[in-house]
């Protein structure tokens, strides 16, 4: 996956923050995986809390 942020964006200080994970067979669903990612976004979420952040997953 690739994420382009348009220069006019980056010229207005708008912080852009990716987090990608590889190596992953998710072919199935494993609720001990679900489990963990959910744990590890919302530890960004709260990391972050102060940037105004808009989430998505």
């Amino acid at each position: 996956m690739k994420f382009i942020v348009q220069d006019e964006i980056k010229k207005l200080g708008i912080k852009i923050l990716e987090v990608e994970i590889h190596g992953l067979d998710n072919t199935s669903y494993n609720e001990e995986f679900e489990t963990w990612r959910n744990n590890k976004v919302n530890e960004l979420i709260k990391k972050y809390k102060d940037y105004g952040l808009s989430t998505v997953y």
